[in-house]
């Protein structure tokens, strides 16, 4: 005895058949897709990595070996540099232009009045 399902797209279908799936273009996409998202990491994160790693060396040793390599000696020298020369004006300058010119382009549109 054989029994036939019928599924919601009207194709017939018997139990306990595995098909294979034809779906096989997906996963090479995805595979595609991820390479493609790890290289866009990359190239967003390196960046960032070659900032932070800059600001623990010093002048001398940054051009001394390749730019990428972590320092030998840390130091936080540059990052007293900063606050020493008024760093806290200059961000809280650039905070209140930033503000304010929020208030204004962030603004609802208002409503003709009738």
């Amino acid at each position: 005895m054989t029994t036939t399902l019928t599924t919601d797209t009207g194709r017939s279908v018997e139990p306990g058949v595995v098909r294979p799936t034809r779906h096989w273009h997906l996963k090479q996409l995805n595979w595609l897709g991820g390479t493609a998202g790890w290289l866009w990491l990359v190239v967003v994160m390196l960046p960032v990595y070659w900032i932070v790693i800059t600001s623990f060396k010093t002048q001398s040793n940054y051009f001394s070996i390749n730019p990428l390599v972590p320092p030998a000696d840390p130091t936080l020298d540059n990052y007293r540099m900063v606050i020493e020369s008024d760093f806290g004006r200059y961000f809280l300058n650039s905070t209140i232009v930033t503000l304010w010119d929020w208030r204004f382009r962030c603004r609802p549109p208002s409503s003709p009045s009738t």
